[in-house]
């Protein structure tokens, strides 16, 4: 958990507070019926005390979520909060709730997918009434949170109601929910005490049974302060302190309404008041978000905190009690800044000593370091996130690392903090921030004498370069790394030779990147922690290449073995690499069987475009080998979509997406999507793109002058790929060079010329098993090579991966090896309550009949010896494979079957 719990506990009522009977039925019946209810009005009037007097009497049942907002959170942060103050309900996830919380900081669309599985989550989650708070929202200013929160408003389920507490109007559309009488609005009018409530808290507060004001008193209150709940208070508790032996108070000079100055003025009667030793024990502790004993303790340097915190909570000084173990409490923001300022003039010498015995204790990592950032403690901000920044960003908190990071002066960053920065650009493709990020690291180490830092440094430049089309910077770049010796079992070497395998892909030769490859998988076998693994997946391209499938299937297997069940990323990974490399050999259904679990995988992980890419393009690849125009067309039109929206990475894969789809759209003979496509693909050429596209342009235009019936002119234009072909192979490539040239050859006679052409991929398919390649010419173009005549050195068993690809091709075609699917690859076997039981594995059929006995998440956790989170994925399973919405439902569906 990467925020402090007590932004989730909600506040604990006071046994002070007065009956304010006409607002509470009001706010009570706003919370049981309403989708949204705002509560608007600035500081001091009494919007958390009002929700926490609710909150106290909703009814039973009722699940509650309360998230206390801070300054800097953002969309990413708050889904985190609130999907762990859900916990306790048992929420029926469908999607890792760490997972979607990540990828709500992406798009547009992606946030709105986000959203909605919240919702349908919520729809699902059997409870009478749900109520989610979010407190204190004035505080963020994510537009992507008030982008998100206008989503998920407008489609909340009916039992379910969300509360907003700010100073301040939120940007979502207040106009339409009231006008559909969906909102419910309690604004300054609504909060403001009246006359008989002035009575009351003053009799309250003086404890003499309403004998303390007069009807004349509380009307002067009333016009000095507006009804406002702060001014009141600090009011009636300055004047009974002064009363003395009077009957009544003294309110001469009481004419102008209540303002801040004359708050801090009143505010500093109260602390004059208090003994030397509280008011500096206040004053002190003033610079921690919440005050604990121990904490206050630790800053203050006072045995006596916890009898000074109760004594505090006694006084009611503008404090919130929270929910939860140990007695923790929260000053009002309007107290706190007059405190604040009160310690800057008395005790400002102190200040930085007191930020920093703060963030000492503190074990929120952004808290921590914005206490750092104010007392300013530049380098211990910067090593403090340095040392939580990787967390946060595999959080999903790389937008808050960058703030943070940018409040550092550069004087103070170390080389850590800029290679992390560096990571951040890294995660969103901003090519040219990462890179120079990583080569002033790289600068950095070397200048501090750590070689192997700045080696992983400068991998990663080479990995930015490479982003951003510089390929001849990143290959001199790559060769100084490799010129150098590795030191030890370095893990940065296994990176190393990622690079090195990308720049043979990219640049060639081709032929070179299976032994890159090899020589990082023997590094990664030194290493147990599944991290590097991770870091190091290969990626689909290297599929086909030749003699690569053996350093990908040991890359597969150890993956597996490093991942277990823990490490679902990396397994997911695998899998989606293992299915590539069973497409590629023709085993389209054994492919789709290891893509079933990929599925699942990608969907827990919320789609990360990691995974989603490949397997988006595996599952085109699938539907257009079997002749299934329409599947595959939607699935290459979103990834066509996909590349076209994000500027970061047009540039480096439009092209290569475009060719991808005019490949399958060939394969299925879709015409009006080649006539579309074509001109787009001419028009994307451009400097800095893979060499490759040089020789996949000509491929495509000589398929296009072959269909046409221009054999002659495919010649020239495939011969021009075939030159650089086999150097820069890639995605079946140079398969498909040589299929076609060999076609074309053929058609204008010269048997000797297409022979030459085809025999070196027979002869690599013959050796390598892999067929797909040749599948990916198409069933006429196999059939009409299948058919002719070779000469006297086309020896049968060079022409079997021929013939081979021919057969599976036109019996996926026919069917015959077909799983029937849905439009996106998945399975269409029923969902519903046909499936039998024996589908869910011998733990998930232990979790349901838990689940049907009633027992909560935590309870089965703890009876298998289980985490919580993998209790929630395994009912995510039962969920998915019985066709149930809900843990109800999942119970309903185990009694029938008893």
């Amino acid at each position: 958990m990467n925020f402090a719990r007590t932004k989730i506990q909600p506040p604990r009522q006071r046994a002070s507070l007065i009956a304010r009977p006409a607002l509470e039925q009001a706010l009570g019946e706003a919370l049981a019926e309403q989708r949204l209810t705002l509560i608007s009005a600035p500081a001091g009037f009494g919007k958390t005390v009002a929700l926490t007097r609710q909150i106290q009497g909703v009814a039973a049942g009722t699940a509650l979520a309360w998230v206390s907002l801070d300054e800097g959170d953002d969309l990413p942060r708050l889904l985190e909060c609130l999907f762990t103050a859900l916990e306790p309900y048992d929420l029926p996830w469908r999607v890792d709730s760490h997972a979607l919380a990540m990828s709500a900081g992406g798009n547009r669309s992606e946030r709105s997918a986000v959203a909605h599985e919240l919702i349908n989550t919520l729809a699902a989650t059997e409870v009478p009434r749900g109520v989610i708070v979010l407190d204190d929202l004035h505080r963020c200013t994510d537009t992507a949170l008030f982008e998100f929160l206008d989503l998920f408003v407008a489609r909340l389920p009916p039992a379910w109601g969300l509360v907003i507490a700010s100073r301040v109007d939120p940007p979502l559309a207040l106009p339409r929910l009231r006008v559909a009488g969906e909102l419910a609005e309690f604004r300054q009018a609504e909060l403001s005490f009246d006359h008989r409530e002035v009575l009351q808290l003053g009799a309250a507060l003086d404890g003499h049974a309403g004998q303390a004001l007069t009807d004349a008193d509380a009307d002067l209150l009333l016009a000095r302060t507006g009804g406002w709940a702060a001014g009141l208070r600090l009011a009636l508790t300055t004047a009974l302190a002064q009363r003395g032996d009077a009957a009544g108070i003294d309110w001469a000079g009481a004419g102008r309404p209540m303002d801040r100055r004359l708050f801090d003025y009143l505010a500093d009667e109260v602390l004059r008041d208090m003994p030397d030793e509280m008011r500096d024990f206040l004053l002190r502790c003033s610079v921690l978000p919440e005050l604990s004993a121990a904490r206050c303790a630790a800053v203050s340097g006072d045995a006596l905190a916890a009898h000074r915190l109760a004594d505090i909570e006694r006084r009611e000084l503008f404090v919130t009690v929270l929910e939860g173990p140990e007695r923790t409490l929260r000053l009002h923001d309007i107290f706190r800044d007059f405190l604040a300022q009160r310690l800057k003039l008395e005790l400002g010498a102190e200040l930085p000593a007191l930020y920093r015995r703060a963030a000492a204790g503190e074990t929120d990592p952004v808290r921590r370091v914005g206490l750092l950032l104010l007392a300013p403690a530049y380098d211990e901000a910067a090593a403090a996130l340095v040392e939580v920044g990787p967390a946060l960003l595999q959080a999903g908190a790389g937008a808050q690392v960058v703030r943070l990071i940018e409040q550092i002066p550069q004087a103070h960053s170390p080389p850590q903090l800029l290679h992390l920065r560096g990571l951040c650009a890294g995660t969103h493709w901003e090519w040219a921030t990462m890179q120079t990020s990583m080569a002033r690291a790289a600068l950095g180490f070397e200048r501090a004498g750590v070689p192997q830092l700045a080696r992983r440094s400068r991998a990663y430049e080479v990995v930015a370069l490479s982003g951003c089309g510089q390929l001849d910077a990143a290959a001199q770049r790559l060769a100084e790394l490799r010129a150098v010796a590795p030191d030890g079992d370095d893990p940065t070497q296994a990176f190393v030779m990622l690079v090195s395998t990308w720049d043979a892909v990219m640049r060639g030769p081709a032929a070179n990147a299976a032994a890159h490859l090899g020589a990082m998988v023997d590094v990664l076998e030194r290493c147990i922690d599944p991290t590097p693994w991770f870091a190091c997946m290969p990626h689909m391209q290297f599929v086909g290449l030749p003699g690569m499938r053996r350093a990908l299937e040991r890359y597969v297997m150890h993956a597996l073995d490093r991942a277990g069940e823990r490490e679902g990323a990396l397994r997911a990974g695998a899998l989606m690499l293992q299915a590539w490399l069973l497409l590629w050999r023709g085993d389209a259904d054994a492919a789709r069987s290891v893509v079933r679990e990929v599925q699942q995988g990608e969907a827990w992980f919320a789609r990360p475009r990691n995974l989603r890419l490949p397997l988006q393009l595996l599952l085109a690849t699938d539907h257009a080998l079997r002749g299934e125009a329409a599947p595959a067309r939607a699935l290459w039109q979103d990834l066509l979509d996909d590349v076209e929206n994000d500027e970061q990475r047009r540039s480096g894969w439009g092209g290569v997406y475009l060719f991808l789809a005019l490949r399958l759209a060939w394969l299925v003979d879709d015409q009006a999507s080649i006539a579309s496509l074509m001109p787009r693909l001419e028009a994307s050429a451009h400097a800095r793109e893979w060499p490759f596209m040089r020789a996949a342009r000509q491929l495509l235009r000589g398929q296009l002058a072959l269909q046409t019936g221009r054999a002659g002119d495919a010649v020239p234009l495939l011969a021009a790929a075939l030159a650089e072909s086999s150097t820069l192979d890639t995605l079946g490539l140079d398969a498909g060079v040589r299929a076609l040239a060999a076609l074309a050859h053929l058609r204008c006679g010269d048997r000797t010329a297409a022979w030459r052409a085809l025999s070196p991929l027979l002869q690599q398919a013959g050796q390598s098993g892999e067929v797909a390649g040749l599948m990916m010419s198409g069933e006429a173009v196999l059939a009409e090579l299948a058919r002719a005549t070779w000469a006297d050195d086309a020896a049968a068993v060079l022409l079997a991966p021929l013939h081979e690809a021919l057969r599976r091709l036109q019996a996926l075609r026919a069917g015959t090896m077909a799983t029937p699917t849905d439009g996106e690859g998945r399975e269409a076997a029923a969902r519903g309550p046909s499936r039998l039981q024996q589908d869910l594995s011998p733990r998930e059929a232990e979790v349901l009949e838990r689940i049907a006995a009633g027992e909560s998440n935590k309870l089965i956790a703890r009876a298998f010896d289980l985490s919580p989170h993998t209790v929630k994925r395994h009912v995510a399973n039962i969920l998915d494979k019985i066709g149930a919405s809900s843990r109800g439902e999942a119970a309903a569906w185990w009694h029938q079957r008893q």
